[in-house]
């Protein structure tokens, strides 16, 4: 995420900008939704942990039947789930006053030397 005032980037949850010093759109809980993605438990594939960034900011590695929630402003962002070997899945994702909850379910997709995350289903609430 970047700082709408001064453009540096700042991490999730930050409730103020490190260099201008502004609020961030995590003060205002009206604008904010939640994003929650899950990794399917799977035999296959389950030591690749995969990472996930929300507008290029790391928001934690999903490991084998794990899950990650984090509170994001409203709006449109990017979501890239990456595994070791740099194959990456991108998912843009748009939240409304209407629809402040999305829920991923991603599961592994084992190629031949190495398994990437596939995006199963993508529910709005």
């Amino acid at each position: 995420m970047y700082c709408k005032s001064c453009g540096v980037k700042i991490e999730v949850d930050e409730m103020f900008c490190k260099n201008c010093g502004n609020k961030t759109d995590y003060q205002d809980k009206d604008n904010l939704g939640i994003f929650n993605i899950n990794r399917k438990k799977s035999f296959v594939g389950c030591v690749i942990n995969f990472d996930v960034y929300v507008d290029e900011t790391k928001v934690g590695t999903l490991k084998n039947g794990g899950n990650i929630n984090c509170n994001i402003p409203l709006g449109e962002h990017e979501v890239k789930i990456s595994n070791p070997t740099g194959n990456v899945i991108t998912q843009n994702i748009i939240l409304t006053k209407d629809k402040r909850t999305v829920k991923i379910n991603v599961k592994v997709k084992m190629g031949l030397l190495a398994g990437k995350a596939n995006i199963i289903d993508l529910n709005y609430e």
